[in-house]
């Protein structure tokens, strides 16, 4: 064989044998880090998950906060009719106790009594029912309400203190909770007087001001419905309108009426 056939095969071998090792040596490591880094990457999205899992807030099992509680429902965009009121009762005074004595609501939805106040309700049996006379709570456990209006504190502003009433105030809620845990409760402020009453430092329409945001507070606390039907109510100077009242604190059915339209227009839904 010749010679340089020879020497160029040896070559030529020696040159695939380098080519062979050249490829060997850039193919393993590549390899060794594809490898080598999986489990890392499936270690770190596991992390990742385990992490998210773990700080992710249960707000499923959390009761949403209801929006209208805490501060006193604005206004809505529109008025209900009358039949809003139809399933609802209303517990309460002498001025509550107007909305059926002039008629502009049927008695059997009306609660209330002529000199009642937060001290009282819970104990004194005034409310005449078909089974005989009963305290208001008793005689709300034989209705089936949709809704429940409370106001109370004009009987009390003159003699007892903010503190006295708010306490009373939410034995009464805590009472109608208990009869009825699902029915919307509204809490409605003291209304105002007029200004020859509200001379008289006992009954002053700055010291209603006062007990109507400890009442709201109260109701932000007890997580039922505030509703400011004061504003409904006063003249330019904070006050009832002289020609509304003769006795500076009760009034007629067309303020009445004006009271009636302010709860329809100030909902919480």
């Amino acid at each position: 064989m010749n010679k340089g056939v020879i020497i160029g095969a040896v070559v030529a071998v020696v040159v695939l044998a380098a080519g062979g090792l050249v490829i060997s040596s850039l193919f393993q490591p590549v390899e060794r880090e594809l490898v080598s880094s999986a489990p890392a990457q499936l270690q770190s999205s596991t992390e990742s998950t385990a992490s998210t899992e773990s700080t992710a807030p249960e707000s499923s099992s959390l009761p949403e906060t209801d929006p209208f509680v805490g501060a006193p429902i604005p206004q809505n965009e529109d008025m209900a009719d009358s039949s809003w009121l139809d399933d609802a009762i209303f517990i309460g005074d002498s001025l509550t106790y107007g909305l059926s004595s002039y008629q502009i609501l049927p008695e059997e939805q009306v609660l209330a009594h002529t000199g009642i106040n937060p001290q009282t309700i819970l104990t004194s049996e005034c409310i005449e029912t078909a089974n005989g006379t009963k305290t208001v709570l008793d005689a709300l456990a034989e209705k089936s309400p949709g809704k429940i209006y409370t106001m109370l504190g004009a009987n009390g502003v003159g003699f007892l203190s903010s503190e006295n009433i708010v306490e009373n105030y939410g034995q009464l809620i805590d009472g109608i909770r208990e009869l009825f845990p699902d029915v919307p409760i509204y809490v409605q402020s003291i209304l105002p007087v007029t200004a020859e009453k509200s001379s008289d430092s006992r009954y002053a329409n700055s010291k209603i001001d006062q007990y109507n945001a400890d009442i709201a507070q109260m109701a932000a606390d007890k997580e039922v419905y505030y509703l400011n039907v004061a504003e409904a109510l006063k003249d330019e100077n904070g006050n009832l309108p002289t020609e509304l009242s003769g006795d500076g604190m009760h009034f007629g059915p067309s303020t009445y009426e004006k009271w009636l339209e302010y709860l329809r227009c100030h909902r919480a839904e």
